[in-house]
C-alpha cells in the first residue's frame, strides 16, 4: 500500500487504517476500483481489521458505493474487527439514513464528533469518535444529590 491513489490517501493510526477521500470526491463505480482493492487488502490481511472512513470530502455517493461499504462491513466482522465511518456530510448522512445504512454500520456525522480538522488531543482519529447519544431523546434524569447531615 506505500503507492497511493489519487482519490484517497491511507493512513495507519495505531493499528486503526484511515481512509480519507480527496475534496469534492464522488465516489462512483468508476472511481471506487482503487479504494474497495484496498480496504479490502486491509479486511483480509489486519488482525483483527480496524477500518475508519473518512468521508468527509465526499459530494456524491453511488449505489455501487454503499454496496462496498456493504460487504466491507461484513469481511470486517468476520474477521473480528470493525469499521467506521466518519464525517457525514449532512447530504451524505441523508442518504445513510434513507437506506438504513446508518443502522448496519457504525456511521457518525459531523454533528456525532466529525467535525472540524482539530485533532483534539492530538491522537487523530480515536479522538473524533465519540460515542452515540442515549436512545430515548437523549436527555438522562439524575436525582439530585440526598441532602447530607451537618456533623
Amino acid at each position: 500500500m506505500a503507492d497511493q491513489p489519487d482519490d484517497f490517501q491511507i493512513e495507519r493510526v495505531g493499528d486503526v487504517t484511515v481512509f480519507r477521500f480527496r475534496p469534492s470526491s464522488e465516489l462512483t463505480e468508476e472511481t471506487l476500483g482503487g479504494f474497495g482493492e484496498s480496504a479490502f487488502h486491509v479486511a483480509d490481511t489486519a488482525t483483527p481489521p480496524r477500518i475508519v472512513v473518512d468521508l468527509r470530502n465526499v459530494t456524491f455517493l453511488s449505489s455501487a458505493c454503499l454496496g462496498k461499504l456493504i460487504t466491507l462491513h461484513r469481511k470486517v466482522q468476520g474477521a473480528r474487527g470493525w469499521l467506521k465511518v466518519i464525517n457525514l456530510s449532512p447530504d451524505v448522512a441523508e442518504v445513510f439514513r434513507i437506506t438504513r445504512l446508518d443502522r448496519i454500520l457504525d456511521c457518525h456525522d459531523r454533528g456525532d464528533g466529525g467535525g472540524g480538522d482539530d485533532d483534539e488531543g492530538g491522537a487523530g482519529v480515536p479522538a473524533r469518535l465519540r460515542p452515540p447519544a442515549p436512545s430515548g431523546g437523549g436527555a438522562v434524569a439524575l436525582p439530585p444529590p440526598a441532602p447530607t447531615e451537618p456533623e
